[in-house]
């Protein structure tokens, strides 16, 4: 099944070309492919987003698109008719480019059966050979500068590159009217905010709660002035509980500053909530990459990935923090995974643990002064 959402077009030059970004990844991924998004756009071309519903409502506020198409690719028996539908889906854009960065052999049969004259994606992905074009998937880069990457120079000028590398580049214009309404005093009183994300969709990415819940505690002990936004998704429920019960025994006026807001940020808002906060404190995950791409002032908490991989901060006012902060060096074991998993495989979860909440405070309050 496919749903359309046209927008407001950003501006274009006469001889634009009709470009889409085909990318079904996990919303952290989606949200570095802005650098992308603002290279076409800024090269006067007009942009299509053909992504699942996450991708679509992340970028729902954004007006450099002309259309968001939502796919789903399908599981199990459902798949065969799904790459059939995706494909007309992409077919029905009329594009004169299709660029696909996501490196599985799915994407890749879809680019193929969609007929578009060309398309692009990276050499490394499976199935390669069914693109018209390839580029080198280059693993020294930052993920965005990857995905820029993969818009040949008739596309994107060189010219237009370098500006974008340095700052994150997600549209966050709008009124997250749900968050206001719920927290008005935020908005009219012109209070800082610092939002803090505790969820991961990988377990072993995930700060422990009470020590999370410590480091926010800290920083409200320092900053009379600013209040604490928990933010979160459906599938972060359990990390949210377990977040508000290490609050439960802060004293109450603390408390009265921590805002459960988990019910009025959809998806699609949290870019606005994010661009108008002080700060944001996160795991390795989705609101740590949407946060850097608004650029406002993030602090990122690396246990089993590295921040050093293309998944790291980005912009100058983007922290990552680590064991290796507090101890100097990292352990033997890390990291031991490129995306993260359920489990240590080690079982001790080290990385973590002996995290200390004083270290995450400190680093936040380095983005604060």
């Amino acid at each position: 099944m496919t749903a359309r959402t046209s927008q407001e077009s950003g501006a274009t030059k006469a001889r634009s070309l009709r470009v889409a970004l085909f990318h079904t990844a996990f919303i952290g991924d989606l949200a570095l492919a802005g650098t992308l998004i603002e290279g076409l756009h800024a090269a006067g071309h007009t942009i299509a987003l053909v992504s699942n519903a996450a991708g679509s409502a992340l970028y729902a506020h954004d007006k450099r698109l002309s259309e968001r198409v939502v796919v789903k690719k399908g599981k199990g028996l459902r798949k065969l008719r799904a790459l059939f539908e995706c494909a007309r889906a992409l077919k029905a854009l009329e594009l004169d480019v299709l660029l696909v960065p996501h490196r599985s052999l799915t994407s890749s049969l879809i680019a193929k059966l969609s007929g578009v004259r060309r398309t692009i994606g990276f050499a490394s992905a499976t199935g390669a050979c069914l693109y018209k074009e390839t580029k080198p998937y280059l693993l020294e880069c930052h993920e965005s500068e990857r995905l820029l990457s993969l818009a040949p120079d008739d596309l994107v000028p060189s010219a237009l590159r370098g500006g974008l590398r340095l700052r994150g580049n997600l549209q966050a214009e709008g009124r997250p009217h749900a968050f206001f309404e719920a927290f008005p005093h935020l908005e009219r009183e012109n209070i800082g905010f610092f939002v803090v994300s505790p969820g991961s969709v990988w377990k072993t990415k995930q700060y422990p709660a009470a020590a999370f819940a410590q480091a926010c505690r800290l920083l409200l002990e320092r900053h009379s002035r600013l209040e604490c936004v928990l933010a979160g998704g459906p599938s972060d429920t359990e990390a949210r509980n377990a977040f508000l019960n290490a609050a439960s025994l802060w004293n109450k006026d603390l408390q009265k500053r921590l805002h459960d807001a988990t019910h009025c940020i959809p998806l699609a808002d949290l870019p606005l909530v994010l661009g108008r906060a002080t700060l944001s404190l996160a795991n390795d995950s989705a609101p740590f990459h949407i946060a850097c791409g608004v650029n406002t002032p993030v602090v990122g908490i690396f246990g089993p990935t590295s921040a050093t991989t293309g998944f790291g901060p980005q912009g100058p006012r983007a922290l990552a923090v680590t064991l290796a902060t507090e101890k100097g060096g990292p352990l033997p074991c890390q990291p031991c995974s490129k995306h993260g998993a359920k489990q240590c495989p080690l079982g001790h979860w080290r990385c973590m643990k002996e995290l200390s909440a004083q270290t995450v405070a400190s680093v936040a309050e380095t983005l604060l002064v």
